[in-house]
């Protein structure tokens, strides 16, 4: 079964990403970048209007490789566009073509589009609330991520068919694997390169906002990408299939070199956010495995060892990045590196820690002069932070932003009840449709996403993902996979037998 992450579509999706990364990277601070942006919003209606599904997995690949989608982007007067909404704007215009042609039609009618209803309600309300209270420009830049949501209208139309759903395996294993390649390679660079070239590869992730690079001790960087949520992703369904059963040589190895490559990123990230997350999913993930029997000791040994073996293999790929000799890295010792991931691990006197503390009373108290309704998209709050980055500025730490890091707080301050309602909603639902696939072949597949899920809403518990493309994306990620109700048919003695469904493995269907 892992050969359905690892097929013909996820090599090219991989050299598509990698490609279009080095295009970005050379066309940056340059005309070319703007030239490259709309070269892409083309693409993507040309992939999604030859075929939707096609496009959809088009615009995962880019979220799951993408920590913010500005790779490239295109001043347009005062706006300026990015690689994401190109790609958005490229899909949802061909999908609109195929409405038009009768190709598709809008999934009023799906079960699964009712909580997402409910979802544009409320977050329409806290833009105009937003805009009322806190000014057009802070409420649209807060809130314009929830855009991304739209995008369960073109997959739910969509066909997925068992090859359809193996595309999105495989895209997602293709954003993992770059999104490890990449932190990878920046590991290695920050730890061996110096002057000039350094100093190229740092503004590049920092402007293209595609990750933070902090340096933790001499020749150690921590190497932060918000795309790293799609790795922990798929080592909770790598991890599903393992505990499933691995079977033959070939399938353990696979699993062993994928586990090894999501583990390097997770490491290297030092979230504990994501580690938390990983916890609460991996902790989902066996009970639901356990209840519905999958979990046999004979059968999940070989998995068991194949999880811990990319463990310690990815430990091993993190070290030899460090400390590969050629060229002399930066001073790193073993010393740092194993006391380094002990503090983050244990360590509650950090920076960032006590600045989420001193933002938490005054968020509470935000909620509290309007519960019902909240403040709107961009409301601000004013707090003392010991971030250095904001103690260089102001020495007394007093900071002001509409950016925060209690992902649940921040939706029930700005969007009310009703937001936390429209998310439990959407997660109720959700695992609801899964679970009814515990019982068949995929039990596995289901139980990985329903795993996920529970990740995203522990993580999002101290970091915002849900405000976010990535956190949004994962919820119409599992949109295919979900298993609605079927109807209830009258029988009669003399009808004839309906047709099972089959519950054959995806790489059979």
């Amino acid at each position: 079964m892992i050969e359905q992450f690892f097929g013909k579509e996820f090599r090219v999706i991989l050299a598509c990403l990698a490609g279009y990364f080095l295009l970005a990277a050379l066309a940056f601070k340059t005309p070319f970048a703007g030239a490259l942006v709309a070269a892409t919003a083309i693409a993507a209606f040309a992939v999604a209007l030859k075929r939707l599904e096609w496009g959809i997995a088009f615009a995962f690949a880019e979220l799951f490789a993408n920590s913010h989608g500005h790779l490239a982007d295109l001043p347009i007067g005062g706006f300026v566009l990015s690689t994401r909404m190109a790609v958005f704007f490229g899909v949802m215009a061909a999908y609109s073509v195929h409405l038009i042609r009768r190709r598709v039609r809008l999934p009023l009618s799906d079960t699964r589009l009712s909580p997402y209803i409910l979802l544009y309600a409320v977050a329409f309300a806290a833009f105009l609330i937003g805009i009322r209270l806190n000014g057009f420009g802070n409420a649209f830049r807060d809130g314009n991520a929830y855009l991304y949501a739209l995008y369960a209208l073109p997959v739910l139309s969509a066909h997925w068919d068992a090859a359809g759903k193996r595309l999105l395996l495989q895209t997602l294993a293709a954003g993992a694997a770059w999104v490890s390649a990449l932190t990878l390679g920046l590991v290695y660079a920050f730890s061996h390169l110096s002057g000039l070239a350094l100093a190229d590869v740092y503004t590049f992730i920092r402007d293209t906002r595609t990750g933070e690079l902090t340096q933790m001790a001499p020749g150690i960087f921590r190497v932060f990408l918000q795309a790293q949520f799609s790795t922990v992703v798929a080592a909770l369904l790598l991890g599903s299939l393992a505990l499933s059963g691995v079977k033959g040589r070939r399938a353990w190895v696979a699993t062993v070199a994928s586990f090894a490559a999501v583990s390097v990123a997770i490491l290297a990230s030092l979230s504990r956010s994501f580690w938390v997350g990983g916890v609460a999913g991996a902790f989902v993930l066996i009970l639901l495995l356990a209840l519905a029997s999958r979990i046999r000791l004979k059968r999940a040994l070989p998995g068991i060892a194949a999880l811990v073996g990319g463990k310690l293999f990815g430990v091993a790929l993190l070290a030899a990045a460090l400390f590969f000799p050629i060229p002399p890295p930066n001073g790193v010792t073993f010393g740092e590196l194993a006391g380094l991931f002990s503090e983050r691990a244990t360590g509650t006197a950090e920076a960032a820690i006590d600045s989420r503390r001193k933002l938490l009373l005054p968020m509470i108290d935000g909620i509290r002069e309007r519960p019902l309704s909240g403040h709107g998209f961009g409301h601000a709050i004013t707090f003392v932070s010991d971030d250095p980055r904001v103690r260089a500025r102001d020495p007394e730490g007093i900071w002001t932003t509409y950016a925060f890091e209690w992902g649940w707080l921040d939706v029930w301050l700005k969007t009310g009840l009703a937001g936390l309602a429209a998310f439990v909603w959407v997660f109720a639902s959700a695992a609801r449709s899964l679970s009814r696939g515990l019982a068949g072949d995929q039990a596995w597949l289901h139980a990985g996403l329903i795993a996920s899920l529970a990740m995203l809403a522990a993580t999002h518990a101290f970091s915002p993902y849900l405000n976010h493309p990535l956190g949004l994306g994962l919820l119409l990620f599992v949109l295919p996979f979900m298993k609605t109700k079927p109807p209830v048919v009258a029988t009669e003695a003399a009808a004839p037998v309906a047709a099972q469904a089959s519950t054959a493995p995806l790489m059979s269907e």
